[in-house]
């Protein structure tokens, strides 16, 4: 009697583990652009530089070399399948 109570324990918990081990699938759907909203960052829009001007200019500097090259500001997803993500 014992048994069968620790059977039907064990798996009622092996199909609650096979349910939260689905995968995700998610599609990459596009690189993330970069905005003016970066150069609200500290280290962009750095208190310690005399004028505006200064700073508008590194922020410009800084969005165009995030634009360079895609994925550096991230990207967009689509998830296709919920589930669990693994690290």
């Amino acid at each position: 009697s014992n048994n069968s109570g620790n059977a039907s324990a064990s798996s009622s918990s092996s199909s609650i583990i096979e349910s939260a081990e689905e995968d995700v699938i998610i599609e990459i759907t596009e690189p993330m652009e970069p905005c003016a909203n970066l150069c609200k960052l500290p280290f962009i829009n750095d208190p310690t530089l005399s004028s505006a001007r200064e700073r508008v200019a590194k922020c410009q500097r800084f969005i165009a070399a995030l634009g360079v090259k895609d994925g550096l500001r991230g990207w967009y997803a689509k998830v296709l399948s919920g589930g669990v993500i693994r690290l």
